[in-house]
């Protein structure tokens, strides 16, 4: 990879610094007086940060070792090199890692759903005991950086399902994921929209909840929920076998089935 390559894959992308815990959890290094760290590469081999952030870290600008294929991260007058970072190659899930090879402060970057040929089964590991499932569809980076915030903030995980556009198939793919989790305790599965971040959604009740017109889903334990999500399978496999004139979407039956 060269340095116009680099910006290809690199510009206009929020990357969030991040670090890991003694318990191999990883959290977003907040900055005072609220914000968070995060940057972006610019062209003129900047670093921008937001400016909620009140003080700037000491990386300033970037370069790129072709040779090397690393990130180089230097101080404001270049004379110091703060970090370097090595190309993602890894996911942990649902975020990319730039693996830290220098950096005293043992921060590391972090890219949600940074393609670089890198596929992610929605059925690993879910480690937190509270996921949200979203479609993978947010094209956003400020979105997709505010649901990580949220995240940290609720102390869950947010997991974005890779399917396709049909609502079925996203149905079935969080209904395996809650199946498989053997952890989790609370579930929240977004059909439609994105959560408001300014609320919580993980409930310890079955609810049924719309925070808006575009934005409804379904949360409670991993028990009721899969119970929701298997019900509503069979209710679309009964049509589909009926060969009823309409199919009805997920949305459209999950009244019937709270309701029952």
């Amino acid at each position: 990879m060269n340095e116009q390559e680099f910006l290809q894959r690199f510009e206009h992308k929020i990357f969030n610094y991040q670090v890991r815990l003694s318990n191999c959890n990883w959290v977003i290094v907040g900055m005072l007086p609220g914000g968070y760290l995060a940057t972006t590469f610019e062209r003129d081999h900047t670093l921008k940060f937001p400016d909620s952030i009140g003080f700037f870290p000491d990386e300033r600008y970037w370069e790129f070792d072709e040779q090397k294929q690393m990130i180089i991260l230097k101080n404001q007058d270049k004379s110091k090199i703060v970090a370097k970072y090595l190309l993602p190659k890894n996911s942990d899930g649902y975020s990319f890692i730039l693996t830290n090879a220098d950096d005293v402060n043992q921060r590391y970057i972090t890219h949600l759903n940074f393609d670089f040929n890198v596929k992610v089964s929605p059925y690993s590991t879910l480690d937190k005991q509270q996921v949200i499932f979203l479609k993978n569809n947010i094209t956003d980076d400020a979105t997709k950086a505010n649901l990580e915030m949220y995240a940290v903030k609720e102390c869950c995980d947010i997991r974005y399902l890779d399917v396709s556009n049909d609502e079925w198939d996203f149905i079935d793919a969080a209904w395996n994921a809650i199946t498989e989790g053997n952890e989790l305790k609370q579930v929240c599965v977004f059909f439609t929209g994105i959560p408001d971040m300014t609320k919580p959604v993980l409930t310890d009740k079955l609810t049924l909840q719309s925070q808006d017109d575009n934005t409804k889903f379904v949360s409670g334990t991993k028990g009721d929920v899969d119970v929701v999500l298997s019900q509503l399978l069979i209710m679309h496999y009964h049509e589909q076998i009926m060969e009823t004139d309409e199919l009805h979407s997920p949305v459209e039956l999950l009244d019937q089935v709270i309701t029952n």
